[in-house]
């Protein structure tokens, strides 16, 4: 298994080189074969869904299956034509044989075009792996279906069931970095180099070894306190969510050849609790809540607080700041504080910016500890968490803030010592 699961890494690794800004598509299509669970990705077009898909499939051997769904797609395209000669002897069946119930890997565009008699088919392939062909119900050997999407469906299209079923989804927007985009646009960048595919061998020794991983007793706490976090945002997540969830976790944990689920593992829950991309904000908060759950949280503070405090050092600093400039600048006539007014709330306030740096300091640490250890796999996932907490630029804030590093120095040399 430690072969297999290094080879599902370097496939990662070439994808990332192919895919600018898909990092947490291309860790998402690694996992949903092994977890047995479906991907979404949904976005604008022209933002290679379409090709990042594609090449995933070919990370993948075995019987593939693609198709367009369209308003005017019918059953025929998806599960086979009808067989003419058992229709002659009064049976009802398909010829399935090159279509969706005989694969393992499927591409589908455009899901959510899909009518109701396509729907109902979908719906029992997708979760119980079964289709029923005429009257026979025959198993289907499907690993993972890929489906892609322009958007989400509204919540009265009827097409609930079949979002349920999708596990997995991410939001695949245009590059936004000015690197990227000069990679975009460079016509020498071509295509990674190809690696051998993995077979459905490896995918079930893998998902055999995830379902050995153990849940420790942090990771339900995590889940209680992300539960009620998502009651709380008015975000319906079903009980089937859940238990896949953590199936989706024990695969992380598989790929990195450990026995139980590690805090970096939740991460990917970013791209499990949310239906519409409007959501998913909401569910960045709440595995920021999480955190906590997991002991991540600073002695003196939980991660929310410790942002509250942060913002509130700056705010403080900052009016200093404007009181010091008066007084100073403008010098001390008409001036309603007195220099020893000023100096003594610098003081305090200087007190309390380096403690709650200290703080955000500790909470880094063990953030670089704790969930970065892994970065290079599973950071992706937890970048629009910490883009959301943004502790590292608030405690740079208070840090370098102008009262600190210009008012004191040049006004008050006597409360240097208290920044140290």
């Amino acid at each position: 298994m430690i072969e297999a699961a290094s080879r599902v890494r370097a496939w990662i690794d070439a994808l990332d080189a192919e895919f600018l800004e898909r990092a947490a598509a291309v860790r998402l299509a690694a996992i949903a074969p092994v977890a047995g669970q479906h991907l979404l990705l949904v976005g604008p077009p022209g933002t290679a869904k379409t090709m990042l898909a594609r090449r995933i499939t070919e990370m993948w051997s075995g019987k593939l299956f693609s198709t367009l769904l369209t308003k005017f797609s019918t059953p025929e395209d998806v599960f086979g034509p009808l067989s003419l000669p058992a229709l002659e002897r009064g049976v009802y069946a398909r010829l399935v044989e090159g279509y969706l119930p005989t694969a393992d890997i499927a591409f589908v565009d455009e899901i959510y075009k899909a009518n109701a008699a396509i729907l109902n088919a979908l719906l029992s392939i997708l979760n119980e792996r079964v289709f029923f062909n005429g009257a026979e119900r025959v198993p289907v050997p499907l690993l993972t279906m890929i489906a892609a999407s322009n958007e989400v469906p509204e919540d009265d299209e009827g097409l609930d069931a079949l979002d349920d079923r999708i596990l997995l989804r991410v939001r695949v927007d245009a590059v936004a970095r000015t690197e990227s985009f000069t990679r975009l646009v460079d016509r020498s960048m071509g295509a990674a180099g190809s690696l051998t595919p993995l077979t459905r061998e490896d995918a079930l020794a893998l998902h055999f070894t995830a379902s050995k991983v153990r849940v420790p007793e942090a990771t339900v706490k995590a889940l209680l306190e992300l539960r009620e976090a998502c009651k709380a945002s008015q975000l319906m997540v079903s009980d089937r969510r859940w238990r896949q969830a953590v199936d989706a976790m024990a695969t992380c944990a598989a790929l990195d050849g450990t026995e139980e689920i590690e805090p970096a593992h939740l991460g990917v829950l970013s791209h499990v609790l949310w239906r519409k991309p409007a959501d998913q904000p909401k569910v960045q908060d709440a595995l920021a809540l999480a955190l906590d759950a997991m002991g991540l949280s600073t002695p003196t503070a939980s991660v929310n607080e410790l942002r509250e405090l942060l913002e509130e050092s700056a705010r403080d600093l900052s009016k200093l700041s404007g009181r010091a400039q008066q007084q100073y600048g403008a010098g001390w006539g008409g001036q309603t504080d007195s220099r020893e007014k000023v100096e003594a709330d610098g003081r305090e306030a200087m007190r309390k910016a380096k403690h709650v740096v200290a703080a955000a300091d500790a909470w880094l640490l063990a953030i670089e500890r704790e969930l970065q250890g892994r970065s290079k796999l599973w950071g992706p996932f937890w970048a629009d968490v910490w883009t959301r907490l943004d502790i590292h630029s608030k405690r740079e804030r208070v840090r370098t803030h102008d009262f600190i590093t210009k008012r004191v120095p040049t006004h008050m040399p006597q409360l240097a010592g208290e920044w140290g």
